[in-house]
């Protein structure tokens, strides 16, 4: 058999990120992974060398980027609309998040897990009454949520813990609405 040394060229994922996941075909003696030039030095026999080129277009994928847009919003009596405050996160695939908005009045901690065609957050939310060091979780939900792109999605409502209770049952309390609005971003250029 033929041993040859060839380097293997990345755009996009990290060699030994590759050699980490990957389990030495036989024939191959030895892989060098160099992650500043972005290059993988191959030593083996000529057919596994050849095998292990054919996978790197492969595995050498730019990963799904997201833009995820969160908005806390609070709904007063009748249409009242007010926006607290709005974050614009850029993330990748499978990505915990961990936000406070409304100057710590919301917090959301959860995981971005996205496709091609829409991001699911799975995130655990909690509204907080009071303030400052006499801040106190009021209300809270665990849940998943579809995010289908370029679709704003209420993913959260609580009812605002900070704000006078109606005394009328006719005017509906006072609500605090985490909105979401999720985008793919993979194939814009990274800013």
């Amino acid at each position: 058999m033929q041993t040859v040394i060839r380097n293997l060229h990345f755009q996009n994922l990290k060699p030994s990120k590759f050699v980490a996941g990957l389990k030495k075909p036989e024939g191959i003696v030895s892989l060098t992974p160099n992650d500043a030039q972005m290059r993988l030095t191959v030593q083996g026999e000529k057919e596994a060398v050849e095998l292990l080129a054919q996978l790197v277009p492969l595995a050498d994928v730019r990963s799904l980027r997201y833009q995820l847009a969160l908005t806390l919003v609070r709904l007063g009596p009748g249409t009242r609309r007010t926006v607290i405050e709005k974050k614009i996160l850029v993330l990748e695939n499978n990505t915990k998040v961990a936000q406070s908005l409304g100057q710590g009045a919301f917090e959301l901690q959860g995981v971005l897990h996205g496709s091609p065609k829409e991001a699911q957050l799975t995130f655990a939310a909690r509204v907080m009454r009071g303030t400052g060091a006499q801040r106190v979780a009021a209300e809270s939900l665990q849940v998943m949520r579809r995010l289908p792109f370029q679709k704003t999605v209420a993913i959260a409502r609580f009812d605002d813990p900070n704000a006078k209770r109606p005394t009328s049952k006719k005017i509906a309390p006072i609500a605090l609405v985490l909105e979401a609005l999720a985008t793919e971003i993979t194939r814009s250029p990274v800013k």
